[in-house]
């Protein structure tokens, strides 16, 4: 958030939505995030533990899509987030207004009144809400968005103003606030890498990451600029899709014997990791891109280990925070089309054969 002279201003991170896409469409869902304004310390705050709770309130509401088949992703949709108090923060849902937090393991679905769809969300304070809402209708000519105040607690709506010839919505409140205290002015960073830490890699609820994982895989996901013909139907081209993201495996580095890692990569650009057994097949994927800004060290527990956790040092280091094993590009790095037709999961021997047969330096075919 920059103000007229360009200073950072606000005293809080920025809450917003995200959609993640993994492996073009693999991987599709919106998840709420938070982020400094300067783009450091990104973390998810809520969605994928809860996939399955979200695919029974799409269920129950008797609306019938297809992308809520399991094992699709496109069950969490989770936008306009605003932080409301005590770690709370209300967004719009499929399931309608709801309080998730604080932590990634709660959430509470808002009475939905009078079958009323919100959206356009505005917290006035921690118990009340301005918004448009409107009749849920797939009868376009039967909506009709109005203001209305929302009741944290009980769902309840207090139309504020509707004008029936238009639709009304984002209104915002004109009242006096207090200036966001400045935030300080980080150093220029003139790095171009970043650094990532694991405190073990074995800490992870998949038994063949803890049981057989030996090293770490890192890869990189480089735009692709181009596009492509595919699903051809009987009368001719169906549509065009794009090529996805083409993967650069930037390194491969052994765990530690306490399962620990810590390598340097290159800073603002997709990353993801693999943990791989004795013989390098992929026995743990992490099926998110994610990212680190310059200068930036990012650390993680473990490797789809379970939420809300912490590592018990009990006075003891990680023997890979020596220093950090570069994975970074140097030219001739094996890279690949990193994209899988297949929805929501990518099977062992899936991930081998997009990896390989999908190269693009020949190498990767033998």
């Amino acid at each position: 958030v920059l103000d007229g002279d360009r200073r950072v201003v606000g005293n809080q991170q920025i809450w917003m939505y995200r959609l993640e896409l993994f492996y073009s469409r693999l991987k599709t869902e919106i998840t709420v995030h938070a982020v400094f304004p300067d783009g450091t310390r990104d973390v998810t705050l809520y969605g994928p533990e809860h996939r399955e709770f979200w695919r029974r309130v799409s269920a129950q509401s008797g609306e019938k899509w297809w992308s809520e088949v399991a094992p699709r992703h496109r069950i969490l949709r989770l936008t306009q987030p605003h932080y409301l108090s005590d770690g709370l923060i209300v967004c719009a849902t499929t399931g309608g207004l709801t309080v998730v937090g604080p932590g990634k393991m709660h959430q509470r679905l808002l009475e939905r009144d009078r079958n009323m769809a919100t959206t356009s969300l505005f917290p006035l304070d921690g118990k009340k809400v301005l918004c448009a809402a409107s009749v849920r209708d797939f009868d376009r000519s039967k909506v009709d968005l109005g203001i209305y105040i929302a009741d944290v607690d009980t769902g309840k709506l207090q139309l504020v103003y509707n004008d029936p010839t238009c639709a009304d919505f984002e209104a915002r409140p004109i009242v006096a606030r207090p200036r966001p205290k400045e935030l300080s002015q980080n150093k220029p960073n003139d790095s171009y890498t970043a650094r990532l830490f694991c405190h073990s890699a074995l800490t992870s609820r998949d038994r063949r990451v803890t049981e057989m994982g030996k090293f770490a895989r890192v890869i990189e996901g480089m735009p692709a600029m181009a596009r492509h013909h595919t699903h051809r139907s009987l009368k001719g081209e169906a549509w065009k899709n794009h090529t996805g993201t083409i993967g650069r495996v930037l390194g491969t580095v052994p765990l530690r014997a306490d399962g620990s890692f810590y390598v340097e990569v290159p800073a603002d650009r997709l990353i993801h990791v693999q943990v791989l057994d004795g013989d390098r097949r992929v026995v743990g994927n992490q099926q998110i891109w994610m990212y680190s800004r310059p200068g930036e060290t990012r650390s993680c527990v473990g490797c789809h280990e379970k939420p809300d956790t912490t590592a018990k040092l009990n006075g003891f280091t990680p023997t890979a925070m020596q220093a950090p094993v570069q994975c970074l590009p140097t030219g001739g790095e094996f890279t690949y089309r990193a994209k899988m037709w297949n929805k929501g999961t990518l099977p062992d021997e899936g991930e081998q054969r997009t990896r390989t047969v999908h190269a693009v330096n020949l190498i990767g075919r033998y």
